[in-house]
């Protein structure tokens, strides 16, 4: 069960130890991998893609995951009176999972193409375009800002990975040059070693301390509840396939680097924030391995 993520745990403490020595050079490798690599992942993914009722169904329940934790933050900030960027900040990070970040590498480890596939619908259909739109009305709420709906449309439009999406569904199945395959296998083929090498420069143990119930809450939500509530919902809708089993497994993932960015930003609760993130990182490398073993 733990063999096929030991090159996920060498690849993610080569870039912890590499950012020891010679520095954080995550952001231009997420830079790299934002506006070519992950744009040229995603269209030939969704491009070879045989859509059908999966689709539609690993979307609604990416959504239901969203919605679930959006709904037990805010109710766990209620029950314990947190303040205005605390209970935003559970909202945020208790919704929005690193589906893609760390979530591919691990559905690649257990089943390969196959499961990438699902977890590409997974991300790019609801978790990425509700980071864009619920996570900036809720970062605004948190922080006490103003929404513009406007600056939200043209932030999902100018996403390149969401250009890539709807350019892979539209050519879907429409014959390309093999050049241009041969290209685009290529440059995906660098996605998950330069993403674990960025989330492994981005690690720290900083800001572990002194959160202790708050950041229980976070994870509690994020990394237990959500996958238990998309497996209760997969089960009575569709059955116990892969497309179940890849959703429980996102759903499943460590808080959102982007939307750890957001709260930070926004100045909500951001050593929560920063905590949630690498004590996340941490836990996934135990729960997800039991979700798998739980859904298989």
């Amino acid at each position: 069960m733990l063999t096929p993520l030991i090159p996920v745990a060498l690849l993610f403490a080569a870039g912890a130890i590499f950012r020891r020595f010679k520095g954080d050079l995550s952001v231009p490798l997420v830079e790299a991998v934002i506006f070519v690599i992950f744009p040229a992942f995603v269209f030939k993914t969704v491009w070879a893609l045989e859509l059908g009722a999966e689709v539609v169904r690993v979307s609604v329940l990416a959504l239901f995951s969203v919605a679930l934790g959006g709904l037990l933050g805010f109710l766990a900030g209620q029950l314990f009176r947190t303040s205005r960027g605390t209970t935003a900040t559970f909202m945020l990070l208790g919704a929005l999972g690193n589906t893609s970040f760390l979530g591919f590498p691990f559905i690649n480890a257990y089943w390969g193409e196959a499961g990438l596939a699902h977890a590409v619908i997974f991300d790019q259909i609801a978790t990425m375009p509700m980071l864009v739109i619920y996570g900036t009305i809720v970062a605004a709420w948190g922080s006490g800002a103003s929404v513009n709906a406007r600056q939200v449309l043209w932030r999902i439009v100018a996403f390149p990975p969401f250009g890539a999406l709807v350019a892979g569904l539209l050519l879907n199945g429409t014959p390309l040059p093999q050049p241009l395959i041969d290209t685009l296998d290529l440059i995906g083929a660098a996605l998950l070693p330069v993403i674990l090498l960025a989330v492994g420069m981005k690690f720290t143990l900083a800001s572990l301390h002194g959160n202790g119930r708050n950041l229980s809450i976070v994870l509690g939500i994020k990394m237990v509840a959500l996958p238990i509530g998309v497996a209760v919902l997969a089960l009575f809708w569709g059955g116990w396939d892969l497309a179940a089993q890849v959703s429980i497994l996102e759903a499943a993932m460590p808080p959102m680097v982007l939307a750890c960015v957001l709260a930070i930003q926004k100045k909500l609760d951001e050593n929560l924030a920063v905590a949630a993130l690498g004590f996340g990182m941490i836990l996934s490398f135990a729960i997800v391995p039991i979700a798998y073993y739980l859904v298989t």
